[in-house]
């Protein structure tokens, strides 16, 4: 019930649906930790989430509160949420982007990840993130990272965003994320 593309007017006249909605995202990540933890053949102290995109708020602040999940693998993600969505109106005229951004970091608080990532350590925490993605502004990356503690690791790669057809792209980040998610260490490929 989330829609798939945020536009202006659904900051106003939808937000307490959509608020609803996104709270219960995290819940959704940590119901699925509960299910790796009854199965036999999971290792439960080798839990690790890894999350993409918009997905990422919701998985910071899943992992801040899940112990469950040892390492976290965050993929095209950043902080500030108003200057992501401005960067994601880029066909929206100027001021009016500006005040969509405003809005939303003002009515979304709740989820930025920057207030929750800190809760993740002392678990490991790596971030994969394309130099050249105009979804994910570096400015707000670095914003995301910064808020993080140790231990902690921010890969660069020469990359735009991720789209969901590119599939080497996609082998490409999963790869270089799992590779360096230390719970993984030693585990069967």
């Amino acid at each position: 019930e989330v829609p798939y593309e945020f536009k202006p007017l659904t900051l106003l006249l939808e937000n307490d649906r959509v608020r609803r909605q996104l709270r219960k995202i995290p819940g959704l990540f940590s119901l699925g930790g509960a299910y790796l933890t009854q199965r036999s053949d999971v290792d439960t102290s080798r839990i690790a989430m890894v999350v993409t995109s918009f997905a990422v708020p919701f998985g910071v602040l899943a992992a801040a509160k899940d112990q469950r999940f040892r390492n976290v693998g965050l993929i095209y993600g950043a902080g500030d949420l108003g200057a992501v969505l401005e960067a994601n109106l880029s066909e929206t005229p100027g001021l009016l982007r500006k005040i969509a951004g405003w809005l939303a970091s003002e009515i979304y608080y709740e989820f930025e990840p920057t207030q929750y990532v800190g809760a993740i350590a002392p678990r490991p925490l790596i971030m994969v993130n394309g130099r050249d993605d105009p979804q994910m502004p570096v400015e707000a990356v670095r914003t995301l990272y910064d808020a993080a503690r140790e231990p902690r690791a921010l890969i660069w790669l020469k990359t735009g965003h991720l789209l969901p057809t590119n599939k080497k792209l996609i082998r490409a980040l999963v790869d270089t994320t799992l590779a360096r998610l230390p719970v993984l260490e030693g585990a069967k490929k």
